[in-house]
């Protein structure tokens, strides 16, 4: 008789509490080291205005700022922001009023932009935030 091989047998998965800043909120989490950002802020932190488009950093939908900075989180581990502020969609409205940006984009596009495009303007907040401090 044959014998069949088994796969390998996965004992237990690394994981880890990290803390962060979502929206000026402080989270505490327990993630496995294999979780991405966008996972951590759509499964855990609840937050699904940060999306999954491509898988591959390419399409900005999954776009978020980290400590300032814009930041694929489809490419990004989630243990890598720990200890940072990250800011989704959802973050930039303050008191119920969009973001300027977001206003913008929503007098000019509305519901056409849909999953990919809606999270490019945290890309050019990141660009206005940059023309500012380097004036």
């Amino acid at each position: 008789a044959q014998q069949r091989e088994t796969a390998p047998q996965i004992v237990g998965r690394e994981s880890r509490v990290i803390e962060l800043k979502i929206n000026g909120k402080q989270h505490s989490y327990d993630v496995e080291d294999r979780t991405l950002l966008v996972n951590l802020i759509r499964d855990h932190a609840q937050l699904t205005g940060t999306h999954v488009g491509c898988d591959t950093g390419q399409c900005g939908a999954c776009t978020v700022l980290v400590d300032g900075q814009s930041v694929k989180s489809c490419m990004m581990l989630a243990a890598q922001a720990d200890g940072s502020h990250v800011t989704t969609v959802e973050g930039l409205a303050k008191d119920g009023r969009y973001h300027a940006v977001q206003q913008a984009f929503w007098e000019k596009h509305g519901y056409r932009t849909r999953g990919t495009l809606k999270n490019y303007y945290l890309d050019c907040v990141d660009a206005l935030w940059m023309q500012k401090v380097v004036k």
